[in-house]
């Protein structure tokens, strides 16, 4: 949530769109909360903050979550909106093993 914010205000983007991984494959599924829950989650948490929304994008699709096959079907969908990914700092050292 905090970079989320963050970046709506100091990027001043329009919009910021939470993806919760539906089968991230750098986590052990034993260790996270099913997708769904996941979702009402980041749902309820950007409740009353304008210019948050959540997508199911990655819940839709079967396999592992890669990054790289939820940009492209964003891209798709609005291949003239500029986009931005925001991760966390907590993700930056796992970049390097990232699927494509």
């Amino acid at each position: 949530m905090h970079a989320a914010l963050l970046a709506l205000r100091r990027l001043r983007l329009s919009r910021v769109i939470l993806v919760p991984a539906a089968a991230p494959p750098h986590k052990p599924p034993t260790r996270l909360a099913p997708a769904r829950d996941r979702l009402a989650m980041v749902r309820a948490a950007i409740r009353g903050h304008r210019g948050l929304a959540a997508s199911a994008i990655e819940l839709a699709r079967p396999g592992p979550s890669y990054a790289i096959d939820t940009v492209r079907a964003f891209r798709r969908r609005h291949p003239r909106t500029p986009l931005v990914f925001i991760v966390g700092a907590d993700t930056v050292p796992e970049l390097p093993t990232w699927h494509r």
